[in-house]
């Protein structure tokens, strides 16, 4: 695909943001052809090349994506826009892809304000750690609760207007199914996935130790791979202090046991 292209006659390809062997992500804009959304709307477009995939795992990712970005609601989440088949009526001939069309959540990633030099006040940090953990309340009040399974700075969008969106859903799996099904395929990110999710067996609870590693980095500055431990258990309080308040809710959330990440997510966002 390339700059110019137009998908379903309705989603001009502006630029692209990341390719692998099998996918590319482009920002895209919808034109007045589209019936999906109104003209001239930014958007996310996933394009999966079928022709170049060496797996099924890929296709699986996508499909469950676009399942999850179809049933969830929410503001902090890209809304979901269209998903269709493209059979390659551009550039690059007739190679057959599927897309998944979202909304592009404006601002920049966390990854991207810490690269920049971005330092948070602890209240702002206070402030971002609620929001996160209010959208995870709404992902595990799902029936089966939803787990993301890719929680870092990469995939938190701060927003102009200072909220929180968590994007990237092409790891997503429902707690029921990842309970009965025996997989090798590790989803998440080194340094922010606990213990149990790089033995292939994610939980809710997984999603709360990267939540907490995330914020352990806006905190300290450091990845949460180089952080000192306590025994086992990543110690931002050795780096930064912390309120009363903050240190109580990390200290639960980064234990290294998913039994004793506890803490219900509501009165999480009470302390904080």
């Amino acid at each position: 695909m390339v700059q110019g292209d137009i998908l379903r006659s309705s989603y001009m390809l502006e630029e692209r943001l990341g390719k692998s062997p099998y996918a590319e992500t482009w920002a895209a804009v919808t034109n007045e052809a589209c019936v999906a959304a109104p003209a001239g709307l930014p958007v996310v477009v996933k394009i999966l090349s079928l022709g170049d995939m060496p797996e099924w795992k890929g296709y699986d990712h996508f499909e469950r994506e676009t399942a999850a970005l179809k049933a969830l609601h929410h503001p902090a989440v890209p809304k979901y826009i269209d998903s269709f088949r493209h059979d390659g009526d551009d550039s690059q001939g007739t190679e057959h892809r599927l897309c998944l069309v979202m909304e592009k959540v404006p601002g920049r990633s966390l990854a991207t304000e810490l690269e920049a030099g971005r330092r948070w006040t602890e209240p702002e940090i206070e402030l971002i750690f609620a929001q996160i953990l209010s959208i995870l309340a709404y992902l595990q009040a799902i029936r089966p609760p939803i787990i993301h399974r890719d929680i870092s700075p990469k995939n938190l969008i701060l927003k102009p207007d200072g909220s929180i969106a968590l994007v990237d859903f092409s790891g997503v799996q429902d707690a029921v199914r990842l309970a009965y099904r025996d997989t090798t395929t590790m989803m998440g990110s080194a340094g922010y996935a606990p213990l149990e999710q790089i033995s292939g067996r994610a939980t809710v609870r997984s999603d709360l130790y990267a939540t907490a590693a995330t914020v352990a980095q806006l905190l300290t500055l450091t990845h949460p791979s180089d952080l000192p431990l306590k025994g086992l258990k990543p110690d931002p309080a050795a780096l930064v202090d912390l309120s009363p308040r903050l240190a109580y809710v990390l200290d639960s959330y980064l234990d290294p046991d998913e039994t004793l990440r506890n803490l219900p997510v509501d009165l999480a966002v009470e302390i904080l």
